[in-house]
């Protein structure tokens, strides 16, 4: 799929009919929902482009996250720096967790409340 639309992908949201209509063999029996990989299941629909935005971004939070916690020793920065790296990286790498609706919004709560914990305590 990345290698058939490298630029922009497929678009968001069409992975699963991409893939049932082009891709699945017909002896498979699962249904596959998405690619269980984050930056696959990126690459696929948004293309390098959108790759390069997603790692860009968190790219930016991991350095400045760290960053921030060298400095100051601040136990929310270093919460952010590890709910990052492990949500979206580690168990991303054997789930699509950024689409996973109930899973994504508990990240971004709780990235959200560690920021404003930061804030308080500067």
């Amino acid at each position: 799929m990345i290698i058939d639309h490298p630029v922009t992908g497929v678009g968001p949201g069409l992975w699963q009919k991409t893939y049932r209509e082009h891709y699945k063999l017909k002896q498979e029996t699962q249904n596959l929902g998405h690619s269980h990989n984050n930056l696959l299941q990126i690459a696929s629909e948004s293309g390098v482009l959108g790759l390069i935005g997603f790692l860009g971004f968190s790219i930016f939070v991991i350095c400045k996250s760290l960053k921030d916690y060298i400095k100051t020793r601040n136990p929310y920065d270093l919460s952010i720096l590890v709910g990052l790296i492990s949500y979206l990286f580690l168990f991303g790498s054997i789930d699509y967790t950024w689409g996973n609706s109930s899973g994504i919004r508990m990240f971004w709560i709780v990235m959200g409340i560690m920021i404003q914990l930061k804030e308080i305590k500067n």
